[in-house]
């Protein structure tokens, strides 16, 4: 973090000056004072120092007047792609009977044009089979469409209508595979412009909370795709206000190339977005609301933790049964004494470990358990740093975080301590930018990135 008092050095953009700056190094764990130039941190130190070494005519000087600064808080795990599509769709995990989601559809088509629903148990399509399945979906609407998307997205369910609609539209327009995404834009299901408003209103949300990096779960392959594609459409207009990290969810066997393909596509397409958007993450979950043989199996997920590593994608597992946990600790120590060391994994369990699993995981630091519950409410500073920063980190970087020259400029700064009683994030800054303002918080940010859009169209 040491800086030169003897050589004349660039001038900083922004220089927060007299706050409690917790900077995360063991050497120098608080300072006052920090300087920001494009991107990056430029300096760490204390106040009046920086003030005389990096201060010019154009730098922005923000006195803090003690107030906290850290590293940008991380939202890991987040429900946010999901929770976006919520005005879209109906979500049906909790309908363990085909009569309630049959309730559930006639119910919402009274005063809407088609019905969208994710979370069909796949176990379901064994008591009704698929064709069966139709045709009472054409007796509740002949006319309207209607489709049905399985828990972790690999099966599709349409009306007759759905499917006529879909393979004349794809005839007419030369389509020779036609897709989810495909069908799903040809019967006009959902409202893209409506789920940009959610993205923006999700993100401004995370914003005033502090969150400068979110990863993502419990999203499969359609949603996902679609969420990137509107993250792509932000990044073009200079809009993103969180770094990104998507993931892909599996909660049944899938064959192992198909999967490859599916994460390799979509990293491929965040790979010249700065670090902003990032697909990083194979999320493995074991579905204890299905049957069993409708789960991800012990075979597959071993092969799964293996192949994925090996190409350096991070392996995150929701275990809720012994047998899976043991099963995934295994498969991570496999995948670790290959060498597939670049992978981040993560165990997200509220199991009690056995004395044996206790001892196999004190010799693999390199696998992190957590709970599912967040904590709430801290005791003190370093228990904060640890929940909100330190330890979400792990689940997205293998990079040292701390605040020193060169580190990206992601900040939080909060009124006080956030270990006290009700804190309050004050600003929030994401790759140099002040991305929120609590005393400028007026805006709405989805109309604010119409004009902007419009703007650069007509341009």
């Amino acid at each position: 973090m040491a800086f030169s008092l003897f050589k004349k050095r660039e001038t900083a953009d922004i220089i927060f000056a007299n706050g409690k700056i917790y900077t995360l190094d063991n050497e120098e764990p608080v300072t006052s004072g920090v300087c920001i130039k494009d991107d990056k941190v430029l300096a760490v130190g204390d106040s009046q120092v920086l003030l005389e070494e990096f201060l010019s005519d154009d730098t922005l000087t923000i006195d803090l007047e003690g107030k906290v600064l850290t590293p940008g808080m991380i939202k890991a795990p987040s429900n946010m792609v999901m929770d976006v599509f919520k005005s879209s769709m109906a979500f049906l995990q909790d309908k363990n009977e085909v009569d309630e989601i049959l309730a559930e559809i006639k119910k919402h088509l009274e005063d809407k044009e088609g019905f969208l629903g994710y979370g069909l148990k796949a176990s379901l399509l064994k008591i009704t089979e698929p064709e069966k399945f139709r045709e009472i979906l054409d007796g509740i609407s002949p006319d309207k469409p209607i489709l049905l998307i399985t828990e972790g997205g690999f099966q599709v369910l349409l009306n007759t209508i759905s499917l006529e609609t879909a393979k004349a539209q794809a005839e007419e327009e030369g389509v020779l595979q036609i897709t989810l995404p495909y069908v799903i834009n040809v019967l006009g299901l959902v409202d893209y412009d409506k789920v940009l408003e959610e993205v923006l209103k999700a993100s401004k949300e995370y914003c005033k909370r502090g969150y400068t990096s979110v990863l993502n779960l419990n999203t499969p392959d359609y949603f996902s795709g679609l969420f990137n594609e509107l993250l792509v459409t932000l990044y073009q207009e200079g809009f993103i206000k969180q770094r990104f990290y998507g993931s892909l969810l599996v909660d049944k066997d899938v064959n192992n190339k198909s999967l490859l393909n599916k994460l390799l596509h979509n990293k491929t397409l965040t790979n010249e977005m700065e670090g902003l958007v990032n697909f990083t993450t194979l999320h493995l979950r074991e579905n204890v609301s299905e049957e069993e043989d409708y789960r991800l199996s012990k075979e597959r997920l071993e092969d799964m933790i293996l192949s994925t590593s090996e190409r350096g994608f991070n392996i995150f597992v929701e275990a809720d049964t012994d047998e899976f946990l043991e099963e995934t600790i295994t498969s991570m120590d496999k995948a670790l004494s290959k060498g597939f060391r670049k992978s981040r994994f993560t165990i997200m369990t509220d199991l009690k470990l056995t004395a044996d699993l206790e001892e196999e995981l004190s010799s693999l630091h390199e696998i992190v358990i957590m709970p599912r519950e967040d904590i709430k409410a801290y005791k003190t500073m370093e228990e904060f740093l640890h929940k909100k920063i330190r330890e979400p980190y792990l689940l997205i970087s293998d990079e040292p975080l701390i605040v020193e020259e060169g580190a990206k400029a992601d900040f939080t700064i909060f009124d006080k301590e956030p270990n006290l009683d009700n804190p309050k994030v004050i600003m929030t800054m994401l790759n140099g930018d002040i991305v929120y303002e609590k005393d400028d918080d007026q805006e709405d940010w989805f109309l604010e990135f119409q004009e902007l859009h419009h703007m650069m169209e007509e341009e």
